[in-house]
C-alpha cells in the first residue's frame, strides 16, 4: 500500500513541499472544522472557511486594538473609528478571498493527510485550537469593551 504522500501524488494531489509551521495550523484548523461541519457543508467547507477567517482576522485586529485602547486616548482615536471599521472589514474580506482560493475542495486532500492521526495527538491539537481561539476571543471582546483600560 503506498504512503499518503505517494497516494496524493498519485492522486494529482501532492503538496509541493511541507507547509510553514503557521500554514500547517490553519490547514489543521480548517479540516478538524471542516470534519465538524461535513454532514451539512460536504467537502466544500464554507463554514470552515468562515471560521477560519474570523480566527486568521481576529489576531491582527486584537493588536491594533491592544495599541490602540493602551497607547492612545478615546478623544485621539475617535475621529478614525468609521475608518478603522472599513478597515477591519476591508481585512477579513482579504482574509477570505485568500482563503477561498486556497482551500477549495482541500477537505479531501486534508483528510488524506490527518485521517491516521493517533487519538491522543487529535485530543491535545484539538484542545490547543481551542485555547487559542479562547484567547482570541477573550483577548478581542475585552479590548474591544475597554474592559482593563
Amino acid at each position: 500500500m503506498p504512503s499518503v504522500p505517494e497516494a496524493l501524488r498519485a492522486a494529482g494531489l501532492g503538496f509541493p513541499r511541507k507547509p510553514a509551521p503557521v500554514a500547517a495550523f490553519f490547514e489543521y484548523v480548517f479540516y478538524r472544522v471542516a470534519k465538524f461541519f461535513f454532514r451539512r457543508d460536504g467537502s466544500t467547507g464554507i463554514r470552515a472557511l468562515m471560521v477560519l477567517t474570523c480566527i486568521q482576522g481576529m489576531g491582527p485586529s486584537a493588536g491594533i486594538l491592544f495599541i490602540q485602547r493602551h497607547f492612545y486616548s478615546r478623544a485621539e482615536t475617535a475621529p478614525y473609528a468609521k475608518a478603522e471599521a472599513y478597515l477591519f472589514i476591508g481585512l477579513l474580506l482579504g482574509l477570505g478571498l485568500v482563503n477561498a482560493r486556497r482551500y477549495p475542495r482541500r477537505y479531501s486532500v486534508l483528510r488524506l493527510r490527518w485521517q491516521a492521526e493517533p487519538t491522543p495527538q487529535k485530543k491535545s491539537r484539538g484542545g490547543g485550537i481551542a485555547i487559542v481561539v479562547a484567547f482570541l476571543l477573550s483577548f478581542a471582546s475585552v479590548d474591544i469593551l475597554g474592559i482593563l483600560k
